[in-house]
């Protein structure tokens, strides 16, 4: 005896079992056709986005002498410094929506409290480079005691 469950138990023999057609998808194209239509790709993709250009590579002289490489990291940590202020100043607006939208929807305190604590963590960081490296101010929109 079968008792009314979910899922429904899988039919024991072929002739419970049910055929459903498939429904129809669209134009009938051949295998050859659909190809030929989406050569330039489907209109409905996303576009590719790119990745940024490879990291600048240290240069023979670079690598032979000790002060000129030393140059060279600072440019990098500069770039990876001014990337971070950067994102820093695109994530702290869509993070102060957020909480606000938390608030308006009703979500409990504590988890409401973990994204504020995130965008205190962010803020605070990002004024410290701001701090620490004076010449960051050109690629911040935000003030280094704003908050």
């Amino acid at each position: 005896m079968r008792t009314s469950s979910w899922p429904p138990p899988f039919p024991e023999s072929i002739e419970e079992r049910k055929f459903v057609p498939l429904l129809p998808t669209g134009p009938e194209l051949s295998a050859a056709q659909s190809l030929v239509a989406t050569r330039d790709g489907d209109p409905r993709t996303p576009p590719i986005q790119h990745e940024e250009p490879m990291p600048e590579t240290p240069t023979a002289a670079e690598l032979a002498d000790a002060k000129t490489y030393q140059q060279y990291e600072n440019r990098q940590n500069s770039r990876l410094y001014a990337a971070y202020v950067k994102a820093a100043d695109e994530e702290i607006p869509r993070l102060r929506e957020a909480i606000i939208r938390a608030r308006d929807m009703g979500i409990p305190a504590a988890d409401i409290a973990k994204g504020e604590e995130k965008l205190r963590r962010i803020t605070a960081m990002q004024s410290q480079m701001l701090a620490e490296h004076p010449d960051l101010q050109n690629t911040s929109t935000a003030k280094a005691g704003q908050k």
